[in-house]
């Protein structure tokens, strides 16, 4: 890819007019997890840019606490709802409570799939709907692997299973990886839920790294290498000799990367500009106008390519000032 990426532009640079005293609930996947607080702390940011007052609800990955989070904000009067990477057939009693009561929800990096439309919107990508780029995202991961193995990969994928979102990206990496590569291969597939996030993933890892010796490659979902992969990869003592395909581009990340405690690349993904065009979207709803196209694309990165010098992966272009330019605060 490009120093550019695949497919951004910029974000919308006309809309209406931030609606004044609005107050909306901003729904986190997990508060524990950079992968969801980052987007919620981004969300609560781009709200306050436009005068709005926020509440920040924590679900903790727990399908019971996400129906709490927004009956709570059905019931405290909330004039939106955003969430991240929470799918409609997970949110289901609380989407319905929320469009019985007239509250906008949209959510970003979620499924459409409880076979009827309750979410208000869900923000959309230079390629298309959430799954459509999720796909992409996922095969722009295989090309890394490819790349970075000589096409020789024997990958070891690392995949969450109780979140539906998290299966596209997964299928249009083994597709990408099947189609280019005759020489690569997915030597295991390690499958884990909320519940063995820690030691208990690690050790699936870790198990997953003893019976396959001459895996050359490490697949993630998303960067959770903190949440046990990465100690089960230190302690094999094949940190240096394993490709890591990464995610998103976490701080944390981005820190192994630059210096060498892991080998790889992955590919950004904007949280910060998807929680922009989150509260962008509730926005145009609230006037009474459909969502504008986000700009937002695709974009690898690696140790010398696409990465900042501290911190973690940024998109190609200030989003941030083009929305607040639009809103009319910037």
């Amino acid at each position: 890819m490009s120093a550019k990426g695949v497919g951004y532009e910029s974000p919308p640079t006309s809309g209406p007019k931030p609606k004044a005293g609005k107050n909306i609930w901003v729904l986190s996947c997990s508060q524990s997890i950079p992968s969801c607080s980052y987007p919620a702390a981004q969300t609560v940011e781009a709200a306050k840019a436009l005068g709005w007052g926020t509440t920040l609800y924590d679900t903790k990955l727990d399908p019971s606490r996400i129906t709490e989070g927004y009956r709570q904000a059905v019931a405290a009067g909330a004039d939106g709802i955003a969430s991240y990477s929470m799918d409609c057939s997970i949110s289901k009693a609380g989407l319905v409570a929320a469009k019985d009561a007239n509250i906008p929800t949209v959510a970003a990096e979620a499924l459409d799939d409880c076979g009827e439309t309750l979410f208000s919107d869900i923000v959309s990508y230079t390629q298309g709907e959430f799954p459509a780029w999720w796909t992409q995202y996922g095969a722009a991961q295989a090309t890394n692997v490819i790349v970075g193995t000589d096409a020789k990969a024997k990958v070891i994928t690392i995949n969450q299973v109780d979140f539906p979102m998290m299966m596209p990206t997964l299928a249009g990496f083994k597709a990408e990886l099947k189609k280019s590569c005759a020489g690569c291969e997915v030597a295991q597939e390690v499958e884990f839920t909320v519940a063995d996030i820690g030691p208990k993933l690690q050790e699936k890892v870790q198990q997953a790294l003893v019976r396959n010796p001459d895996a050359n490659a490490v697949y993630v979902v998303y960067d959770m290498l903190a949440l046990g992969p990465d100690a089960a990869i230190r302690t094999s003592g094949r940190a240096k000799s394993l490709f890591v395909a990464t995610a998103e581009g976490q701080a944390s990340t981005m820190t192994e990367l630059r210096s060498g405690a892991i080998q790889g690349a992955g590919v950004g993904i904007p949280q910060g500009w998807e929680a922009y065009a989150t509260v962008d979207t509730l926005n145009r709803i609230m006037n009474g106008e459909k969502q504008a196209p986000s700009g937002m694309g695709l974009q690898a990165y690696d140790k010398t390519t696409n990465v900042p010098a501290e911190g973690r992966w940024e998109p190609p272009l200030d989003f941030k000032g083009v929305y607040l330019k639009t809103w009319g605060v910037g």
